[in-house]
């Protein structure tokens, strides 16, 4: 579909609140309608661009510049950019809404003990020890989104559930045609019109 109606997938959220998992979801169910999507990893692109970046303020902003410009050149070909990125602060993810224009934000979100028991690495451990310093939600802030278009409470919903939100969203924002089955009903889908209309989207 390559017709410049490309549009960008935001999803935010502090380490082991879906994210991944999700955008996987999205992106083989948007290339089976005959999209091209890429994932944009904000891990990977940071070892990709720059091996030793780290996550003070200033680091954590160049790299949130160089996905939303990778997310901004997608989306004006046409493609679909699925963007996995913490991205902490939201005033930088307003700006990159703002420039790229056609934007969904999703934020993936858990309780902070769901996310300490998901995490395999230890992270947010070694954050209450003092042995990292810059880790958002612990040692560093996390702005949560206060108008995402998908809201995403991983402890209690489903994947399946949310995708199947995520598409409804798109497919009333004009993004995506009708994928020719209903996805939710007719009340869940009044709940995400209505949702959408006051946060002024449609």
């Amino acid at each position: 579909m390559n017709d410049n109606n490309g549009f960008t997938v935001w999803l935010t959220g502090l380490p082991y609140s879906g994210k991944k998992q999700l955008a996987g979801m999205l992106a083989a169910e948007l290339e089976s309608l005959g999209w091209n999507v890429e994932i944009l990893d904000g891990g990977k692109i940071r070892r990709e661009y720059e091996e030793g970046l780290g996550f003070s303020m200033e680091e954590v902003t160049q790299n949130i510049k160089r996905i939303g410009f990778e997310c901004k050149m997608l989306t004006e070909t046409g493609a679909v950019a699925v963007a996995v990125t913490i991205s902490p602060y939201k005033k930088q993810r307003d700006k990159l809404r703002e420039e790229i224009g056609r934007f969904v934000e999703v934020y993936c979100r858990a309780p902070m003990n769901v996310l300490q028991k998901r995490d395999t690495k230890g992270l947010y451990k070694a954050a209450e020890c003092g042995d990292y310093a810059d880790v958002a939600g612990i040692s560093a802030p996390y702005e949560k989104p206060d108008k995402p278009e998908v809201d995403f409470d991983s402890s209690k919903e489903s994947f399946e559930d949310v995708l199947a939100k995520l598409l409804s969203t798109l497919q009333m924002l004009g993004y995506i045609e009708d994928i020719g089955h209903k996805v939710l009903t007719d009340e869940e889908e009044e709940l995400i019109r209505k949702h959408l209309q006051d946060l002024g989207y449609i």
